[in-house]
């Protein structure tokens, strides 16, 4: 029969090992890009109090100008979480985009900030719209709701920011990850 300490650190081992599962399991599905749905958790359409809720209070609040500015639509608000590397975008109260520069943030197919564009390609398809630095992954959205996930290149082919959000004919929200003019 072994003694009580042997008992005992086997016992404590097995914790240990079960929090430490525990803890990577819970990182790794904050650190998640989900395209066309959600990016550290915080999916698309959910009202600011659950941003909050799951990210804590924003570093600053700002009013996007260009954003939500459509026919009787009011500017857009951003949530901006710098020690995230997390903005979202808030039109008519509701996530309407998210978007990181975040090295931790990744696809399940490890695809984030960093990521060479031919890898991005291989994985999700050619690159649509957008131009030579920035794209949209899939099918190009171009109706109310259609769900988009964006990549902004660097000069040198290599994801710099990856949003994902809702399309909306009235808001210009294309400005914001791509910027306009």
């Amino acid at each position: 029969m072994p003694c009580n300490s042997e008992v005992l650190m086997s016992r404590l081992l097995a914790i240990v090992v079960a929090a430490t599962f525990v803890f990577a399991t819970s990182s790794s599905a904050e650190a998640r890009i989900v395209p066309k749905k959600s990016i550290a958790g915080i999916r698309i359409g959910v009202k600011r109090a659950k941003v909050i809720e799951r990210l804590g209070q924003p570093s600053s609040i700002d009013t996007c100008p260009g954003c939500g500015a459509g026919p009787g639509v009011r500017n857009g608000k951003l949530l901006r979480y710098k020690h995230k590397k997390i903005e979202v975008l808030l039109i008519r109260r509701r996530v309407a985009e998210i978007s990181t520069t975040s090295w931790h943030q990744r696809t399940a197919a490890g695809i984030g900030r960093g990521s060479k564009r031919a890898r991005v390609e291989a994985k999700y398809g050619q690159c649509h719209g957008g131009g030579s630095y920035q794209c949209f992954l899939g099918k190009t959205p171009e109706n109310d709701g259609d769900r988009y996930t964006g990549v902004l290149f660097n000069q040198h082919n290599r994801v710099v920011r990856v949003a994902v959000g809702r399309f909306d004919a009235d808001a210009d929200e294309f400005c914001y990850l791509f910027g306009c003019g």
